[in-house]
């Protein structure tokens, strides 16, 4: 569902399946982090030719078979507990303690994209599968944001999502998730408003 434009799934991918790596590599699970690297590889040398304009696309098998690659890195990721990061920096001291925190802010895109998604086509009273322009790269689109830089917005909320989970998961295991989840729904709260604001904006010159 989340690849709709060019890119956007693979470097959201590239993103979540090298951190995946990263963590797996500092918790001893080394089949795990090679296969993490070269999904990534593939995907580094799939999006020079995916990039806007593209001239190759990943298609449903592609993304289907990327979508089950990250729920299996998920489950995988959540098995192994606490994961020390002083592996990467010996001055550090830290832990992650909360894996299904940092799982979900990684993934965090298409899950409230399909989320909010779903909900405003059932509200709507449709099917929740029903095609339409309601993603949120449709959105950022429709607001006048050029495709590649649709994709580079959508990467940075991920890092920035990502980091907010890294740092609020000390609040403790249900705090840390209901924290993430809350600055997510923030997140695109911010975005349908801003484009609802911009369509008014539209309408209303259109009238005048």
């Amino acid at each position: 569902m989340i690849d709709g434009i060019d890119g956007l799934l693979a470097s959201l991918s590239i993103l979540g399946v090298g951190l995946f790596g990263l963590m797996f590599l500092s918790g001893g699970e080394y089949i795990w982090t090679l296969l993490c690297a070269s999904v990534s590889g593939a995907l580094l040398g799939f999006l020079i030719y995916n990039w806007h304009p593209a001239r190759i696309f990943m298609g449903n098998g592609g993304s289907m078979f990327i979508g089950t690659f990250f729920a299996c890195a998920c489950l995988r990721f959540m098995q192994m507990g606490v994961i020390d990061l002083s592996y990467f920096q010996q001055s550090m001291n830290v832990e992650i303690i909360m894996p299904h925190t940092i799982a979900l802010s990684i993934i965090s895109i298409p899950i409230f994209d399909m989320l909010t998604v779903f909900t405003i086509r059932v509200l709507n009273k449709q099917s929740p599968f029903k095609a339409d322009k309601r993603h949120t790269h449709h959105r950022l689109l429709d607001i006048g944001l050029r495709q590649d830089i649709t994709v580079i917005v959508l990467v940075l909320a991920n890092i920035l999502i990502i980091l907010f989970a890294y740092y609020i998961q000390r609040t403790g295991a249900l705090k840390s998730l209901i924290y993430t989840m809350l600055f997510c729904a923030c997140l695109m709260f911010i975005l349908l408003f801003t484009h609802w604001r911009f369509s008014s904006h539209r309408q209303k010159n259109k009238d005048l």
